[in-house]
This record gives C-alpha cells, sequence and structure tokens, in this order.
C-alpha cells in the first residue's frame, strides 16, 4: 500500500511487527481496524492470483497476533471468485478467521470469466448465506455486498 504512513498505527508494541505483517495489513485509521484481504487459503491461487503478496498463512497469523493484542481485525473476502475461476471451501477459509471482528464479502465483479448468468448469482446468495450464518454464530461484525 505505497504511500502509507505505518508510523501512526497506534499501539507500540503492535508497531515493530515483521516486514511480511506490515506488507499484508491495512491500517484504516478512520475506522480503526486492521485488516487482510483474503480470497483462498490456496497458495497455488495466491501465487497466481497475487503475486508478490504475502501467504495467506502469514497474513492470517499476523491478524491473529494484532488481534491478540486487542487491535480491532477485519477480514475483506473481496472479489471471491466462482468456480469457474477457482473451486474452494468457504467454510474452511471462515473458520482459520473465525476471530477477527468483522467480515466484508463480496463477489467477482470484473473478469470476464465470471459470467453474468443465474448460476452465479445463485452462487453467490448461496456463498453470502453461508458467510452471514458463519458471522452470527461467532458474533462477527458482517457485511455482504
Amino acid at each position: 500500500f505505497p504511500g502509507l504512513d505505518w508510523r501512526g498505527m497506534g499501539d507500540p508494541a503492535v508497531r515493530p511487527l515483521a516486514s511480511i505483517e506490515r506488507k499484508s495489513l491495512l491500517y484504516k485509521s478512520g475506522l480503526g481496524f486492521h485488516c487482510i484481504n483474503q480470497v483462498s487459503l490456496d497458495e497455488g491461487f495466491r501465487r497466481e492470483w497475487e503475486p508478490g503478496a504475502a501467504s495467506y498463512a502469514d497474513s492470517i497469523s499476523a491478524l491473529r497476533r494484532l488481534h491478540d493484542a486487542g487491535c480491532r481485525t477485519l477480514v475483506h473476502i473481496e472479489p471471491y471468485p466462482t468456480p469457474s475461476i477457482f473451486e474452494q471451501d468457504l467454510s474452511a477459509m471462515l473458520a482459520e478467521v473465525a476471530f477477527v471482528d468483522h467480515i466484508f464479502f463480496g463477489g467477482w465483479n470484473y473478469n470476464p470469466r465470471v459470467p453474468r448468468d443465474r448460476a452465479t448469482e445463485a452462487f453467490y446468495r448461496a456463498q453470502s448465506g453461508t458467510v452471514q450464518r458463519f458471522c452470527a454464530q461467532h458474533g462477527i461484525d458482517c457485511e455482504v455486498v
């Protein structure tokens, strides 16, 4: 996140995190959340679609440490890929981030490989329901678009 001033991150115990954490976390000062973008647990998917990004395990671990240190945390699950892009189990990913305070979920809207049809709409409705139920069961704030 070019131009982001990491010196204003708040708690001095949080600031000296390893560079992998500084690269994988976004601090939204207006909202006070530490956030990662997490659309899969599969490292092959990450290498293809998010080259140069921190590994998913490292990102989740960094966010967990911030959460355990008392920071508010958010996982941004967007753009979530359809099976035409990558097939995966959303529930497994949600289980990995069950500690967060907020989950934001949205579809993959800008790729021609994602068809604009009823099946895609049904897929996202079903996945949105999964996210909403998970959040309700775990006391996590939820936003679905």
